[in-house]
């Protein structure tokens, strides 16, 4: 799994400029995939932020938050689409999904109930007849 999502993450419109080492690119972008913090990154590849920041920099000439942005982005694209066909296919669930979350479809309509300054008047000689009249 970790194999093909690295693969999903090569066909990306991310361009490298320059020549960045020790980061492991691979392990980074499946750690994105999960929406980390910087730090939690930094541990995980036991290196410093500011080496972080200056490979990140040196490769794609993004910051660090930048270059997350755009795997999440890759990352959210991807299951928009995997649930648009799921949709097409028929998935109820997946329609629901795609109406709501993508379009602006609701399930539910809200229906508010104002009932304040809603008084009615009516003369004494209105109302005895209403009285009248039951």
């Amino acid at each position: 799994m970790a194999k093909k999502k690295a693969e999903f993450l090569a066909d990306s419109e991310i361009k490298p400029h320059g020549n960045a080492k020790d980061i492991d690119w691979e392990v980074l972008d499946a750690l994105l995939l999960t929406d980390p913090t910087k730090v939690y990154c930094c541990n995980y590849l036991n290196c410093s932020d500011t080496h972080m920041d200056n490979q990140v920099k040196a490769k794609f000439g993004l910051t660090f938050t930048e270059y997350k942005e755009l795997r999440l982005q890759d990352v959210v694209t991807s299951i928009k689409a995997s649930m648009i066909k799921e949709a097409q296919s028929g998935d109820v669930s997946a329609g629901k999904y795609v109406l709501s979350n993508i379009g602006d479809w609701k399930d539910k309509s809200e229906v508010k109930n104002d009932t304040t300054n809603k008084n009615i008047e009516i003369t004494y000689e209105e109302y005895l007849k209403t009285l009248e009249s039951n």
